[in-house]
C-alpha cells in the first residue's frame, strides 16, 4: 500500500505522518510537512477521500506534532482514530500569544461573568479513545514552553511511562535519538 502523495508544505506543525503498514515504510517513510492550521483539513481528507481511494486507514497513522503542531495532533485525535501520537514541546495554553489564540486550538478561560472553566476544552477522553499510544517529550530549559504547560497535557492524557522530560534539549531543534526511538517503537 502506498501512502498518497500530498503536497509537501514547509511550516511549523505536525511534521511527520507515517503509515505503519506501507511497504518498508514506503521507501523509508514519506514525511509530510503540514502547517498546523491545515491539520484538521488533512484529517478530513484522510478520513473521507483517501481512505477509500488510496486505502489509507487513519487508524494506521502515526502523528508527530512539534510545538504548535502538538495542538494540531491533539485536536486531530479528538475526532479521528490514529495508531499513535508523539508530542514534542507541547503547550496546554496559547501562552497569551494572539496568533496562537487565533488558531482556535487552545482552550480559553471564560470570563468571570460567564462562569468557571474553559471554552473549547481539550477532550482528553476522546483523544485517549481514538489514540491508544502516546509519547510526549519536553525539556526543562525550553525557552518558549514552560514545563508546567507540558505537564498539564501529560496529566490530561494520563501519561505515566511515556512522558519524557529530557534536560537540556531546549525546544528540540536538534536531532534527538530518544525521539526517534519513540517513533520507531510505535511501528
Amino acid at each position: 500500500m502506498a501512502v498518497p502523495q500530498f503536497e509537501q508544505v514547509i511550516g511549523t506543525a505536525i511534521y511527520s505522518i507515517f503509515s505503519r503498514n506501507s511497504m518498508a515504510f514506503d521507501a523509508c517513510a514519506r514525511i509530510f510537512l503540514i502547517p498546523y492550521m491545515l491539520a484538521v483539513t488533512f484529517g478530513s481528507l484522510t478520513s473521507e477521500k483517501h481512505t477509500s481511494s488510496h486505502g489509507l486507514d487513519t487508524s494506521d497513522v502515526i502523528l508527530v506534532g512539534h510545538s504548535s503542531g502538538s495542538q494540531a495532533a491533539l485536536r486531530y485525535a479528538e475526532q479521528y482514530p490514529v495508531h499513535g501520537i508523539v508530542l514534542v514541546s507541547a503547550t496546554y495554553s496559547d501562552l497569551d500569544d494572539a496568533h496562537e489564540r487565533a488558531s482556535g486550538y487552545y482552550p480559553q478561560r471564560r470570563k468571570q461573568s460567564m462562569g468557571e472553566g474553559e471554552s473549547n476544552p481539550y477532550l482528553f477522553q476522546s483523544m485517549r479513545k481514538n489514540c491508544p499510544r502516546w509519547h510526549q517529550f519536553h525539556s526543562n530549559d525550553d525557552p518558549f514552553i514552560p514545563l508546567h504547560e507540558a505537564e498539564r497535557i501529560r496529566d490530561g492524557l494520563g501519561l505515566l511511562n511515556t512522558y519524557h522530560m529530557i534536560p537540556g534539549r531546549s525546544h528540540f531543534f536538534d536531532y534527538s535519538p530518544e525521539l526517534l526511538e519513540a517513533i520507531i517503537s510505535l511501528f
